[in-house]
């Protein structure tokens, strides 16, 4: 599951995205963009906002 590859599940569903950190924010819109239907999806520096347990 995406958002559990992510740890979005230990982020906490119930937070606003504006009470969150930059790191867990780049992970929602991540899952976001992996879960909808998209022809073409270019990412730039797409783990710069990760921590390396979920960077692999």
């Amino acid at each position: 599951m995406v958002t559990a590859g992510l740890g979005i599940n230990l982020i906490g569903l119930d937070k606003k995205i504006n009470k969150i950190s930059g790191g867990q924010c780049a992970k929602v819109i991540l899952a976001k963009l992996l879960l909808e239907k998209l022809d073409v999806l270019l990412l730039d520096e797409l783990t710069n906002f990760l921590d390396t347990k979920h960077i692999n």
